[in-house]
């Protein structure tokens, strides 16, 4: 019924007819020195009474681009301080060229104070020179002031609570997608401006032809140091249990031109460098491909993370990276990339389990130590040719990657586990675009191979069993081959996406399995606007095949977006969608396999498949001028599948077994993110709100249970710099879980607090840093553990050097307990912490 409500409403609206849209472009300079005005106010009106049809803002090559229903009686108007406000008639069969004269201007006394932030439209820029100061280490620092932008302790940034799809310096890309090598070695004193660019599209030949809901960002460079080349080198060293060391040295250029990016850093002292490599930015909607990547039968255990990396990361780790981004001409770009990375890394930790089962309630006690062992080699290669009537990417990369995981674990039994994966992968996406005229149509590829060996060594001590022994050998090959149309009639938007998809797969343990899948697809789309409403529909017709499992079956996807803007404030958006999906080679392998040295797993080797409906509402609101942003989003999901997972205890052993049997997961989730910056005290405060409700089942012991698990957080931070010599950073995250299984267990609410305080003063050259941190973690039981944290820096500059002494942990703290419950059991973990250090560091920068 509901796929039937949908496909009427695409029906409807593929129906639909509207008025041709024209456009207004133009220039404008100022009309003795011929410069480019940026910011001025082109507004278009109709009528003798002036009425406001559209208007903008010029970007800073002065140029200027506006929507109207009609060309009857219309007119330009410009207004730049400094110059006269003039009127010009609108012409729509060429650009414009409008040059200003200036204009004397008397001003009594009065206080003009330009405001931080500012925008035209979809674009927001920010100002960063009043945001900086002199703590600010890089851009980083300054990005987590701006109102409406949050840094997460990873480096992702996301704006208004979107993740960013591009991060460009002067409009170039020379990390792609690795913003963190920006982020993390650009001194915060090099960057103008930061724009925020929402519905972005990198793809000239699509503007103004296609929606898409990306947000980028772009910095724009001091000329003082744009084109030239900026070196930093550190050393630091110390003690704690162990000699510390850690350096770095890194050379950026970041110009129009050509863009360079080599770093080389080291450490043993739990500063994440690993984030460096991780591809951080989604990149462009068009270019997104649907591969769920290689496939992993034996995981590597995990770290446990409950507290910032630098309080439990015990590592070694050395990472290279080499960026290189040449501007060819303005359309056409060569970027090439080469990153390394060696790290070792340590754990020690244990977790107190309980599951709560239909017959009785397993509890498992076990203490680990952990050391992981990871070589990687990757590279890219990428090429683009953009202009107006074509797009080219040719887009290669390849990964090599050498893990080895080694645990030590004590509990009802003393035994070794060892895992190790090699990963070599090499993928290549090729586009093509062409537009002619209202025409748009083009060709893209993905292929990407996969060789995976893995094995699994568990050794018992003190046991009369042999030593396990598992080996497996994978091989996975995906493609993703599509032919694309667009035609703009109108207001309306008209597309066709045709394609195939091929997936071979094999896997060898005691003996050979394949399973391969073939699907074909077809998407048609329409997109319609109206002055600020906006509407998206299509319906994904797929016909799935997997030969050797004699599987057959033909689905149709279909979605809805609706979007509509009240004021250039406020914004409201609903959508709706449904999907179905198969499950991938891990559950079709039909043989039984031990995942780890407390788990084995059996599937029947029948297709798993879910369909899932998806309704999202969104509200936004934001006013560049007041700093103020804020949304509010609420999501329901639900999911329908044909095959439960029974989950059974026997002598220590959790075995994992797939049956055929209806069940559904459904899921309920509020959001609310505001943010707000004032001027006057230099302070910024945010709020983020999450409240969620997930419902399902779970199958053990022959009997199915209902489950319900229950999550608040709220999330407060605030920022403060009332003058050059103070600045203060205060968070907290409060949450709140609860967990019912079945009919009789429902477990107590669980109550968590940490909050952190971090103040730094400064007098003349040399500041000093205190942080601090609180937890207030529930253990169950009416047991509670409160932990205490913290560190303090002295730091000294001196023309280009910085010197700064270092004590972490001043209390020596040695482990961290907490509790946390999932929709099956809860866990009372530890891990240790890193101990009491002493860190000496010198940085010099040209």
């Amino acid at each position: 019924m509901k796929t039937a409500i949908i496909l009427s409403l695409l029906g409807l609206f593929f129906g639909v007819n509207t008025n041709a849209q024209n456009t207004i472009e133009g220039r404008v300079t100022d009309r003795e020195t011929h410069q480019p005005l940026e910011a001025a106010t082109v507004t278009l009106q109709q009528g003798t009474e002036g009425v406001v049809i559209n208007y903008t803002l010029t970007d800073d090559d002065g140029r200027f681009r506006l929507a109207a229903s009609s060309q009857i009686d219309m007119k330009i108007s410009v207004l730049y301080l400094g110059y006269k406000k003039e009127f010009f008639p609108a012409l729509f069969s060429k650009p414009m060229n409008i040059e200003l004269v200036q204009d004397a201007i008397l001003l009594k006394e009065v206080q003009i104070r330009p405001g931080r932030v500012w925008g035209r439209q979809d674009t927001l820029k920010y100002d960063l020179t009043r945001f900086a100061s002199s703590k600010d280490r890089n851009v980083s620092d300054v990005l987590k002031k701006l109102p409406g932008i949050n840094v997460e302790e990873n480096g992702t940034i996301k704006y208004n609570g979107k993740t960013i799809s591009n991060l460009y310096v002067e409009g170039m890309d020379v990390s792609g997608g690795r913003y963190n090598q920006i982020n993390n070695n650009l001194k915060a004193d090099a960057v103008q401006v930061a724009e925020v660019i929402e519905g972005h599209q990198p793809i000239k030949s699509l503007r103004g032809k296609t929606f898409t809901e990306d947000v980028a960002l772009n910095l724009k460079l001091k000329p003082e140091v744009r084109s030239r080349w900026i070196y930093t080198m550190a050393a630091g060293t110390g003690y704690g249990d162990e000699a510390l060391y850690d350096a770095s040295v890194n050379a950026l250029q970041l110009s129009r031109e050509q863009q360079t990016v080599y770093t080389y850093k080291a450490n043993n002292t739990g500063r994440d460098m690993l984030s460096e490599q991780k591809e951080l930015a989604t990149g462009n909607s068009f270019d997104r491909v649907a591969d769920d990547g290689a496939l992993s039968f034996l995981p590597l255990p995990e770290l446990a993370m409950p507290l910032s990396q630098k309080r439990l990361l015990f590592n070694e780790t050395h990472t290279a990276v080499a960026n290189r981004l040449y501007r060819l001409d303005e359309d056409r770009q060569l970027r090439f990339r080469l990153g390394y990375v060696h790290d070792h890394t340590v754990q020690q930790q244990g977790s107190d389990e309980t599951y709560y089962f239909a017959q009785d309630t397993i509890r498992t006690v076990y203490n680990q130590g952990y050391r992981l062992k990871t070589d990687c080699l990757n590279g890219e290669l990428n090429y683009e040719n953009n202009t107006a009537t074509r797009y080219t990417r040719e887009n290669l990369v390849f990964t090599g990657a050498w893990k080895d995981g080694f645990s030590s674990v004590s509990g009802d039994e003393m035994l070794f586990q060892r895992v190790k994966h090699t990963q070599l992968e090499v993928k290549n996406y090729f586009s093509q675009l062409y537009t002619r005229d209202k025409y748009t149509w083009g060709i893209r590829s993905f292929i990407r191979y996969s060789h995976l060996p893995q094995s699994l060594n568990i050794c018992r001590v003190n046991s009369q069993r042999p030593t396990e022994i598992e080996k497996m050998n994978i091989h996975n090959v995906y493609t993703d081959n599509s032919l694309y149309w667009m035609r703009k009639k109108n207001r309306v938007n008209y597309q066709v996406t045709t394609g195939f998809r091929g997936e071979l797969s094999s896997v060898n343990y005691n003996g050979s399995y394949f399973a391969n899948r073939y699907q074909v697809y077809a998407i048609p789309r329409i997109e319609w606007e109206r002055n600020d409403f906006q509407l998206t529909a299509s319906a994904t017709t797929q016909w799935n095949c997997l030969p050797e499992h004699s599987y057959h079956q033909f689905y149709l996807a279909p979605s809805l977006y609706l979007r509509y803007k009240f004021t250039p404030r406020w914004k409201i958006s609903l959508s709706g969608s449904l999907n179905q999906m198969q499950g991938g080679m891990e559950d079709l392998y039909p043989m039984e396999y031990r995942e780890d040295y407390r788990t084995t797993v059996q599937h029947p080797g029948i297709v798993s498949e879910s369909t899932r409906q998806l309704y999202s509402f969104y509200l936004e609101y934001k006013n560049a001028i007041k700093e103020f942003f804020w949304i509010a989003s609420l999501t329901y999901t639900h999911t329908a599948r044909n095959l439960m997972t029974e989950r059974n205890y026997e002598e220590g052993i959790f075995h994992l077994s797939s049956f055929v049997h209806r069940n559904f997961f459904r899921g309920y989730t509020l959001n609310s993110l505001l943010s707000k910056g004032v001027y006057d005290w230099n302070l910024k405060a945010s709020l983020e709100m999450i409240l969620s409700r997930n419902e399902g089942k779970q199958l053990n012991e022959g009997t199915v249970q209902n489950y319900r698990y229950d999550y608040l957080r709220a999330e407060p931070k605030l920022i403060w710099a009332p003058s050059p010599l103070f600045e203060a950073e205060y968070k907290v995250a409060v949450t709140c879980s609860t967990s019912r299984i079945g009919a009789d267990t429902r477990l107590e609410p669980l109550w968590n607090v940490s909050q952190s305080l971090t103040l730094n003063m400064g007098w003349h050259d040399t500041d000093l840093q205190l942080s601090g941190e609180h937890f207030y973690n529930d253990l169950g039981n009416a047991q509670h553990l409160n932990t205490w944290l913290a560190d303090v820096s002295l730091i000294h500059k001196t023309g280009k050097w910085r010197f700064s002494a270092s004590v972490i942990n001043i209390f020596d703290k040695i482990k961290y307990s907490y509790t946390l419950y999932s929709a099956i059991q809860s866990y009372t973990s530890w891990v240790k912490l890193r101990p009491r250090e002493f860190l000496l560091s010198a940085q010099y920068q040209w």
